[in-house]
């Protein structure tokens, strides 16, 4: 629980620069994309990952970093339902074997 305070209260502190500043990156294909974000590795599916995303969105972050071995992008996806998709970037990381 602890770990989820932490991470809320991360969001919510840097949710001010990540607004007024944020810096975006060019990939190789042209595609650019915020260079800040949430990352979800470590954060439990369910409820805790739901809140940690959706409190993030409403913070102005629109960059969300999962993988499928996460094992969460359900709750991710949960969060991000009904946004406009144009602002959000989702990372996601494939395996080598697809």
């Amino acid at each position: 629980m602890r770990k989820v305070f932490i991470t809320l209260l991360t969001i919510m502190s840097v949710a001010v620069m990540a607004q007024k500043d944020q810096t975006y990156l060019t990939l190789n294909n042209g595609v650019v994309i915020p260079q800040f974000g949430l990352g979800v590795y470590s954060i439990s599916a369910g409820e805790v990952t739901y809140n940690s995303v959706l409190t993030a969105l409403k913070a102005g972050y629109r960059h969300i970093d999962t993988a499928h071995a996460y094992q969460n992008e359900r709750s991710v996806g949960q969060a991000i339902k009904g946004l406009n998709a144009w602002q959000n970037f989702t990372g996601k990381k494939l395996s080598e074997g697809g």
